[in-house]
């Protein structure tokens, strides 16, 4: 995952590299949540001194592991101090190549 999030918070919550660094786990492919649309990233599973997805990460992509090939979009998450759930709009739903398509020459 790759984002532009939180980068303070007030008071002091977590140490910055505990933010910024995450070790997410893919939940489920098509969350009920968003209507199948999305993946739902976990970002803290019970772990200590793990980040994740954040407020202001929408729109940074979301990779297969050890590659550079996007999966997903970051959408909007449902946690507190960048722990917790994050939503990604899946990239191969047909209305997402589609959109991908008018872009392109």
């Amino acid at each position: 995952m790759v984002g532009y999030g939180v980068q303070n918070t007030v008071p002091d919550l977590q140490a910055d590299l505990v933010r910024y660094r995450g070790n997410p786990r893919l939940a489920e492919s098509e969350s009920a949540l968003a209507g199948g649309w999305n993946l739902h990233v976990s970002s803290n599973r019970g772990e200590r001194n793990q980040g994740g997805a954040c407020f202001g990460d929408s729109g940074g992509p979301s990779f297969v592991e050890g590659s550079l090939e996007v999966v997903g979009v970051g959408s909007f998450v449902l946690n507190q101090h960048c722990v917790g759930a994050g939503y990604y709009y899946r990239v191969d739903t047909a209305h997402a190549q589609d959109w991908v398509q008018g872009f392109l020459p």
